[in-house]
């Protein structure tokens, strides 16, 4: 099979699922549709980068395995989404009660908080590689060689997942009303020193994907408006995501690895293209390694009971350093490239297990977006991760230490908000 059939073929059952979906449920917003979404795009812009010689076409191996990924993805998502039952289509009050309560009481202030404790870290930061036109590629040399996390660091990095957990509320609120992009631009100020002082970009990207989803899949449920989003929405929303598209071309180029010119197009696709030029590396790699035993797909679960010692995952984690070493010892750009769930699923469940892994994989995070959405503050908080872990899927395994936080904090918030409204 060649690139282009490839795509193709995931047009084809991309169709497929997501129209089955809107017949089934009267939506177009799932973890199905996440996941289509994303894999299109990252097919889609691999074929332009090989058509520009960019990178190499991607070996035959790998084709393969993308399409049991994506076949086994099909069934998953498919049976989720048929032994669901069709929603009922009012929003809990409630909800929408607790949300804004939490959002009214504590958003401003953790964004203050996240500010001043971001900044105080980018002026440590400034302290020791100066303001320069390299300050990025210094400032991310560091943050990639350091091990340890000073406390102000760990408490903002807390912080920002917090106000991740408090954009899905938003978004939840939000939903009912409109898009409120000034809303959008105080978080990306808040967060921006932080991901400033760690030479970071995906801070740019990281809130809005979670809010945007957040209303998309509320409003998908439950009809809140004639059509998911508006024409003027959509004008808004555009305008500001390429804005900050720019912005983010802009630290990457400047970070270094992009050619001696500034070419936006290339700087953008190129970032979820790189998870590609991988694959072939870590694939081969995968399918000639011992199993992980699901330390990839538990992801934050895995390192939690490794920590207690309750499951051991000590010589699956040297394994995999002893890999990324090899790889930098090779010059291999796979050393620092995400390499998607593909290659996770096979260290975890083996060259074989690529297609059941998945189904059962996306048969939960279908059912999941289908029946917690809007059902409550934690519960809505679960089904946005997973619509927006089936998008991260070209990069990374679905729990991620980002879902993991932001489901405590959502029932630290639940407790919080019951007992201020009794």
């Amino acid at each position: 099979m060649s690139l282009d059939q490839l795509f193709y073929f995931t047009f084809f059952l991309a169709f497929i699922s997501i129209y089955i979906t809107k017949k089934r449920l009267k939506t177009l917003i799932s973890a199905s549709t996440g996941y289509w979404f994303a894999w299109l795009f990252l097919l889609y812009s691999t074929k332009v980068a090989v058509n520009n010689g960019w990178i190499e076409n991607l070996s035959e191996i790998s084709l393969n395995y993308i399409v049991q990924l994506h076949s086994g993805a099909f069934l998953g998502f498919l049976l989720g989404t048929v032994f669901s039952s069709k929603k009922n289509k009012i929003l809990n009050p409630e909800v929408l009660v607790k949300s804004n309560y939490i959002v009214k009481k504590l958003s401003n202030k953790i964004l203050l908080f996240l500010f001043i404790l971001g900044s105080w870290f980018l002026i440590e930061r400034l302290r020791v590689v100066g303001f320069s036109l390299s300050y990025f590629t210094d400032v991310r040399s560091i943050y990639l060689e350091t091990n340890d996390t000073s406390f102000i660091e760990w408490i903002a990095g807390h912080l920002s997942v917090m106000v991740g957990f408090l954009i899905i509320l938003i978004g939840l609120r939000d939903a009912a009303s409109e898009i409120d992009i000034k809303l959008l631009l105080k978080v990306l100020i808040a967060s921006a020193p932080l991901g400033l002082a760690n030479g970071s970009r995906i801070f740019l990207l990281n809130n809005v994907i979670l809010y945007l989803s957040s209303i998309l899949l509320t409003r998908g449920m439950f009809r809140l408006k004639k059509t998911i989003i508006s024409r003027t929405e959509l004008i808004k929303i555009t305008s500001f995501v390429l804005s900050i598209l720019f912005i983010f071309a802009l630290i990457g180029y400047n970070r270094g690895g992009y050619g001696g010119e500034f070419d936006l197009i290339f700087t953008i696709l190129i970032w979820p293209v790189s998870t590609m030029m991988a694959a072939d590396s870590w694939i081969a790699v995968a399918i000639n390694s011992q199993n992980t035993g699901g330390m990839f797909t538990l992801g934050w679960v895995a390192d939690f009971l490794n920590s207690f010692g309750i499951l051991q995952f000590g010589n699956e984690k040297k394994m995999i350093q002893d890999i990324v070493i090899d790889f930098k010892l090779n010059a291999n750009l796979a050393a620092v490239i995400p390499k998607s769930i593909l290659p996770e699923l096979i260290f975890d469940f083996g060259k074989k297990g690529v297609f059941w892994s998945i189904f059962f994989i996306s048969f939960l995070t279908q059912k999941i977006t289908i029946k917690f959405a809007g059902k409550g503050i934690v519960y809505h908080t679960i089904a946005v991760y997973c619509l927006v872990g089936s998008f991260m899927t070209i990069q990374t395994s679905i729990i991620t230490p980002q879902f993991a936080v932001s489901i405590f904090w959502a029932i630290i918030f639940s407790y919080f908000i019951k007992s201020k409204l009794r």
